[in-house]
């Protein structure tokens, strides 16, 4: 079992999922046209703003200050490797439903 199995989203998962750092991408399930926050740091420095890479409102992967409090949290559910979905196709209107053991 998974002792803290939710989180936020890192700048990996961002790029993997398709995300582009500096470059807006809106053909992605990661896009919301939202701006939010990720876990991953990008710059900590005592004598200035520190920054997380964050998820621009356009789609891009970019930075942010720590400081700004007009973005969001997207949380992310780790599952185990063994879940399995009883239904559905993963879309809006057809979501995936997760079977347990």
């Amino acid at each position: 079992l998974l002792q803290y199995p939710i989180g936020l989203i890192t700048a990996d998962e961002v790029l993997l999922a398709g995300g582009f750092y500096g470059s807006a991408n809106s053909n992605y399930y990661l896009y919301t046209n939202q701006n939010y926050w990720t876990m991953s740091p990008y710059l900590m420095d005592p004598m200035a703003n520190d920054t997380v890479f964050s998820v621009g409102d356009n789609g891009t992967l970019g930075y942010t200050g720590v400081s700004n409090t007009l973005i969001g949290v997207r949380p992310v559910i780790n599952l185990k490797a063994n879940t399995t979905f009883s239904e559905g196709t993963g879309n809006v209107n057809d979501p995936f439903v997760v079977k347990t053991n």
